[in-house]
């Protein structure tokens, strides 16, 4: 079906697939859709409304400057302007930090009630803001390199089907991507590292669609599709997330946030990183390629490579990491704090144990303090009960709610199970390795501090703190 200057439209082909695709619908026509641009910059921070239809005149007429670089921020399946807060949120942190032409794209005209439909209308969605930047470069000059179009869910593929369309699009940013009649299928379906100069994915939600019901929904896409694509804490299941504080966003965030959360909380977590990650750009969540979340844990992922290509920032940082792209994927994992605001500050601590003592029981948690600004910052090196083993080497991945800067005045617990008898650990040194900058391979040794503590025959004992001092 053919749909004015929008072209033709392809139904099966591609777009057919009988286990992962198995439906053929022709999209809506385009004045059922009527997708709809809200335009905002700091000149004009009102709405500046352009239609689907909008004249060239009109176009011209609207505050849109050139000369700034352009967002585009688009929402998924059963998703409006008014329910989706998010939206709103973004354009003002983005128009805070800088200043530049902001567009929020309203396509619930055509994203529901039935999700097939949705899906194809998906479609005309990303072939009208096409259109849309045709107009603006003819009315304005504008350069599509300068765009950044950034999608949720079902919104994420039409960025995808945007930049299909456009000539030279600067960078998509997927924000977990919507997996039902997309997973698997090929590039022209769904969004992709060749729509786009850049294209950078966060995933937060991609089990198995409803394979893990009560945990997690599924609603997001596993597979690696653009230049660079993020796993933060495993891409799966997100601190946060668990039923409690799903229900206690009912109040801490009112009833319509509440709700979003409860249905979808880990589906939503990758617009949370994206929009915290505009806000707070003093923190940036580092992120490591890796073979797999389980070997980042471990630490076996812990620098940058020699050329800095190994790590990268997620969020609206990432573009930092786009002369690294390669046409191939790239699988960055880091972690996230699991309430707002959600950049982490990541280390791995290694500690060595030494000689077996009388007392050979050192099963516990260790936890770590020190003094930053004059405050107390405490992080837990392992936040389950465990045996420490003599002449072992044990490393952890945690995070510190604060930068850690201060290392002079460094404390050690340790807390074991038992309370009526004594255990203690025969702690040799605590090495911490900060995973908060882009380091070097030759470099990362030079960045990790090491700690030893005072000697003691008995070891650390359970019932006190120690003061580390560098060895």
């Amino acid at each position: 079906k053919c749909y004015d200057e929008l072209g033709c439209l392809e139904t099966g082909g591609a777009f057919f697939d009988e286990i992962r695709r198995p439906f053929v619908l022709t999209p809506h026509d385009r004045d059922m859709i009527k997708v709809q641009y809200l335009l905002y910059t700091r000149d004009k921070p009102e709405a500046t409304m352009l239609c689907w239809n909008s004249s060239l005149e009109t176009v011209r007429d609207s505050p849109f400057n050139a000369s700034r670089p352009t967002k585009f921020i688009v929402h998924g399946y059963l998703d409006t302007v008014y329910f989706g807060a998010w939206m709103t949120e973004m354009k003002n942190a983005y128009l805070k930090n800088a200043d530049m032409n902001v567009f929020i794209v309203d396509w619930s005209g055509g994203n529901g009630p039935a999700y097939e439909t949705a899906v194809v209308n998906a479609r005309i969605a990303g072939a009208e803001i096409a259109f849309l930047v045709r107009k603006l470069e003819v009315a304005f000059g504008a350069n599509a390199s300068t765009m950044h179009i950034i999608g949720h869910s079902l919104g994420a593929h039409v960025a995808g089907y945007a930049g299909h369309n456009i000539t030279r699009l600067g960078r998509i940013t997927a924000l977990d991507p919507a997996e039902p009649f997309f997973e698997g299928m090929p590039q022209e379906v769904r969004v992709d590292r060749s729509d786009a100069d850049f294209v950078d994915v966060i995933h937060t939600d991609s089990h198995p669609y409803l394979s893990k019901i009560g945990v997690s929904e599924g609603m997001g896409m596993e597979e690696a599709v653009g230049h660079v694509d993020f796993y933060p804490n495993g891409g799966q299941i997100m601190p946060g997330c668990d039923l409690p504080n799903r229900w206690l966003s009912m109040i801490s965030e009112g009833f319509i946030k509440g709700v979003r959360d409860i249905v979808s909380c880990h589906h939503q977590r990758a617009v949370h990183y994206m929009l915290d990650s505009i806000e707070n750009q003093n923190c940036v969540p580092l992120s490591f390629e890796c073979p797999s979340y389980e070997a980042f844990k471990k630490g076996q992922c812990r620098d940058c490579g020699e050329d800095g290509s190994a790590c990268a920032p997620m969020g609206e940082q990432a573009d930092v990491w786009r002369p690294h792209k390669q046409d191939r994927e790239r699988r960055m994992y880091g972690v996230t704090n699991a309430q707002k605001p959600f950049c982490a500050y990541p280390y791995l601590v290694t500690i060595r144990t030494g000689d077996q003592l009388k007392r050979a029981n050192a099963e516990g948690t260790i936890s770590l303090t020190t003094k930053q600004g004059g405050k107390s910052v405490t992080f837990k090196v392992n936040k389950s009960f465990m045996e420490f083993l003599p002449n072992s080497t044990y490393t952890f991945l945690t995070t510190s709610p604060a930068m850690i800067s201060d290392y002079t005045k460094l404390a050690l617990r340790f807390k074991s199970p038992l309370f009526f008898t004594t255990a203690n650990l025969p702690l040799l040194d605590v090495q911490i390795q900060p995973l908060t900058a882009n380091v070097p391979k030759s470099m990362a040794k030079a960045a990790t501090r090491r700690f030893c503590p005072p000697w003691d025959p008995q070891g650390i004992s359970s019932f006190g703190t120690v003061t580390l001092k560098k060895c």
